[in-house]
């Protein structure tokens, strides 16, 4: 965690549930994050909003934490 305060580490990879953590969403507020990236993001349309509801909460966790760029990614779309 220190790395991440000090610039050191450029990349933090976690699960939209580690999220929820208040320590964890503490410690984020102390770090510069420059740009969200949601791997597999055809699940959110593709399976409902019941496959991980915490997937719903991104736009607020943008906004709590002044990222100012999001990446949504996946090699599984379909082709429609």
């Amino acid at each position: 965690m220190e790395r991440a305060k000090s610039g050191e580490l450029k990349i933090l990879m976690v699960s939209v549930e580690r999220l929820k953590n208040e320590r964890f969403r503490h410690f984020l507020r102390q770090v510069q994050i420059s740009l969200l990236v949601v791997d597999e993001a055809h699940c959110l349309s593709e399976w409902g909003h019941n496959f991980r509801p915490d997937y719903l909460k991104l736009p607020d966790y943008q906004r709590e934490f002044a990222i100012p760029q999001v990446l949504l990614l996946t090699a599984t779309a379909p082709p429609r």
